[in-house]
């Protein structure tokens, strides 16, 4: 799987998504005002939301080539009836069945990755448990009842992007920098916290822990004799973290040697200005 990364929208891209969108409303209230019951229709869709909606250029592209099927294609508002007697446009039903093949290969791979690797971090049966039951849901959603149908197509919809996986991944960088959060107070907190910077794209980020027996212990976590909690086996004193950062190959005092000469030249530089 090619590395993704977060989309840089242009003018251009805002230009198109916007157009996408409007003739997406367009064509759906052309279709509500020949029916009287368009409860079978797609919601119109509101810019801001579907710009909030993705995360990188392939789910762009996915997601303005969707909204152009159903303004183009003369059998989008096509009323389809499920076995469960739910009622949706044939636009909708394509555009299900492909989150519903997208989705299950996200979720199988998911599950495949904690199998060999994730466990370690944290990330262990609970999931497991969490994945098999969105598996059922999406095997089973065009025979979900009536009343749940909106709310488990949305999940399957949510699974099903071609952004998952980034999603994944920038929700473990949040993770990962609220967990060493906890080691602020430690002496040599900013060189960990700068080597986390330099990964600026979060499955750099993911790729560099996951790989790393060392940093997948700032999940962990114990209680000590007096009930206190501590997070960060590997970080939970001084000792531990600079041990953490030498056998990670960083070189704490060629670091601080070069934050020395930084801000010496920073000087230099505001004295040169003042004269």
């Amino acid at each position: 799987m090619a590395k993704q990364t977060r989309i840089q929208m242009s003018n251009e891209d805002f230009i198109t998504l916007e157009k996408a969108v409007n003739k997406f409303n367009k064509k759906v209230r052309e279709l509500e005002r020949l029916t009287d019951d368009s409860s079978y229709l797609p919601e119109t869709r509101n810019f801001k939301e579907v710009l909030k909606s993705f995360e990188t250029r392939d789910e762009f592209n996915r997601i303005v080539k969707s909204l152009n099927n159903f303004s183009t294609q003369k059998s989008s508002g096509v009323r389809v009836t499920l076995e469960t007697g739910q009622e949706i446009s044939r636009w909708e039903l394509t555009e299900l069945n492909r989150a519903r093949r997208r989705a299950y290969k996200n979720l199988m791979t998911e599950k495949e990755t904690i199998l060999n690797e994730r466990i370690s971090i944290g990330i262990g049966d609970e999931r497991l448990r969490e994945i098999n039951r969105q598996l059922e849901k999406v095997e089973n959603v065009l025979k979900t009842n009536q009343r749940d149908f909106n709310r488990i197509k949305g999940q399957v919809f949510k699974y099903g992007s071609t952004d998952y996986y980034f999603k994944q991944d920038l929700l473990f960088q949040k993770n990962f920098l609220e967990a060493i959060e906890d080691l602020v107070n430690l002496e040599n907190y900013n060189i960990l916290l700068n080597e986390v910077r330099k990964r600026e794209n979060p499955t750099d980020l993911w790729n560099w822990v996951k790989d790393s027996e060392i940093l997948a212990d700032v999940f962990l976590w114990y209680d000590d004799e007096k009930g206190n909690r501590s997070y960060g086996a590997f970080a939970s004193n001084d000792q531990r973290l600079d041990r953490a950062l030498e056998e990670l190959g960083i070189e704490i005092d060629e670091y601080w040697e070069k934050e020395k000469e930084a801000k010496k030249q920073s000087r230099k530089k505001k004295q040169s200005k003042a004269k």
